[in-house]
């Protein structure tokens, strides 16, 4: 079997999503790939079958129940991204973050950066053009919320197209 570059995510199911993807639309590249996510193991490339990660995700899961996320608030990482913030479910999404990135997974995990839960809606090149848009954003004063019961591991295409793999919901 060839590697194949997958990802785990939530998919957050928002009202006035069309918000977001207007966003999206205008600062991030990956808008006509990916619906709006919050990923939770970011792409790595493996030989893993889809059984095995099925099973390591179901396991990863055991214990965890749907909960409640807010998002609020548009803010800029160091390095040029554009993410609509986790103000409430951070626990559980980096409770979710950590479990599932054990077992056969433990060695895709990036200790470069802290792990913050966040909805990226924009990806920028040049520091001008993060301020441009953070200025454009201090208007945005929306608040989402959803529930979270599952997640969902996504296969990268080589045109880097999202393909849902499989979905495993909250035991």
């Amino acid at each position: 079997m060839s590697s194949i570059t997958r990802a785990i995510h939530i998919f957050p199911e928002l009202d006035q999503v069309d918000l977001i993807q207007s966003i999206r639309k205008r600062y991030d590249p990956l808008y006509p790939c990916i619906p709006p996510h919050i990923t939770l193991v970011f792409p790595f490339e493996s030989e893993i079958t889809n059984i095995e990660l099925y099973r390591h995700v179901k396991q990863a899961l055991t214990g965890f129940q749907p909960f409640a996320i807010r998002l609020e608030e548009i803010s800029a990482s160091h390095d040029h991204y554009l993410f609509l913030n986790v103000k409430q479910g951070n626990d559980q999404i980096i409770a979710l973050h950590d479990r599932l990135y054990t077992g056969p997974l433990a060695s895709y995990r990036s200790y470069r950066h802290a792990y913050l839960p966040h909805l990226t809606v924009g990806r920028l090149h040049h520091e001008h053009e993060l301020d441009e848009a953070l200025q454009e954003m201090r208007s945005f004063h929306h608040r989402f919320e959803s529930q979270v019961s599952q997640v969902i591991a996504e296969r990268i295409d080589d045109n880097g197209q999202s393909i849902i793999e499989f979905v495993v919901p909250f035991p």
